[in-house]
């Protein structure tokens, strides 16, 4: 269980990180100016995403006092990425709700976040 509570936290602070980026986002799209689709998924998709990787990334290294080598590095913006995306699309064809669609998706990144540290630790 040790080994569990250092991913517990960064992942709630790299998961509260995406969110008050998100939120910022909205706000920001809210607030009447004219912003295109590359915005909206700049503001809404990509900046949460970043957000609550970096956060995480050096919230785990604070609280487990291990690093991740700059390939490690992009392989979880890759994974990432691919679960965002495939979240988003699955919300924007309207195949799932928003609901059930963020609990996928952070399900998703939980448990395959959780499989990629012990996959870095190990090598």
């Amino acid at each position: 269980m040790q080994s569990w509570l250092p991913y517990i936290g960064a992942f709630a602070f790299g998961l509260s990180g995406a969110a008050m980026t998100y939120y910022g986002g909205f706000l920001v799209l809210m607030g009447g100016q004219r912003i295109d689709f590359g915005g909206f998924l700049i503001l809404i998709v990509i900046m949460p995403v970043l957000v609550g990787l970096v956060s995480f990334g050096v919230t785990y290294l604070a609280f487990a006092k291990q690093s991740f080598h700059w390939q490690q590095w992009i392989f979880g913006l890759g994974f990432v990425a691919i679960a965002a995306g495939f979240c988003f699309a699955l919300l924007t064809t309207q195949t799932l709700a928003p609901g059930l669609s963020t609990a996928l998706l952070v399900t998703t990144l939980f448990f395959g976040g959780r499989f990629l540290t012990r996959r870095a630790a190990s090598a």
